[in-house]
């Protein structure tokens, strides 16, 4: 099986959105409230700063089409710095953490003015439900595997090559979507992505879904 896929992320000569996951080296386990400062040596904060979400990640947007330097620290973490070409793609970066004294500070939040809603900590509302970036990675299996960035807390997603999701099951929700295709699914290039949870309204619960997302595939 083969596929090209891209992040959900537009991109230009001049800029590109940046993703990254800061795992626990040990557990592999994502660690959230981690400050992540992108910049230069001189400045590591130069470019912006930003605290990872319960999945380990933080997005920044506009960031400059050159190597940056990424800064990881929190407490009880040994800190980590290292540079990153950006050269105007979007991509999602996995930085691994180990226990320790950090000697690396990033102090998030400070300095720089973040562009709202890029990352968690600036988003702090329960709706709308929304997959602010998704990118394919191999899982080593028949199926297809996306890392995804979500806000709205969702519960549930579902996955399907049919836009109105004929016979799509509901599944847990994770920062990983799975999608495992069929015979029929050959030849398509597109599938499609929703986002569900249930909320109260008027002392009633009710199920609220998210717009269908779409992504570029190749499914033999």
């Amino acid at each position: 099986m083969a596929m090209t896929a891209g992040l959900l992320f537009s991109s230009s000569a001049f800029s590109a959105k940046l993703g990254v996951r800061v795992l626990d080296a040990n557990s592999g386990l994502p660690v959230a409230n981690a400050s992540v400062c992108l910049g230069t040596a001189a400045d590591p904060a130069k470019y912006a700063t930003g605290v990872t979400s319960y999945s380990g990640v933080a997005l920044y947007d506009n960031v400059p089409d050159k190597p940056v330097l990424i800064t990881v620290s929190k407490q009880n973490f040994r800190g980590i710095a290292l540079q990153a070409p950006t050269t105007g793609d979007n991509i999602i970066k996995d930085i691994l953490v180990t226990e320790g004294l950090s000697s690396k500070k990033c102090r998030a939040l400070k300095m720089v003015g973040l562009k709202k809603g890029i990352t968690r900590g600036e988003q702090s509302e329960d709706w709308p439900l929304v997959i602010e970036a998704l990118s394919y990675f191999p899982s080593g299996d028949d199926g297809l595997s996306f890392l995804s960035y979500s806000i709205g807390k969702p519960t549930h997603y579902r996955v399907s090559t049919n836009p109105n999701f004929a016979g799509a099951l509901w599944k847990d929700y994770s920062d990983v979507l799975h999608f495992s295709p069929r015979q029929s699914d050959q030849g398509k290039p597109t599938l499609y992505f929703q986002l569900r949870k249930t909320i109260g309204v008027d002392g009633a619960l009710i199920d609220a879904f998210s717009e269908v997302m779409t992504q570029a595939v190749y499914i033999k």
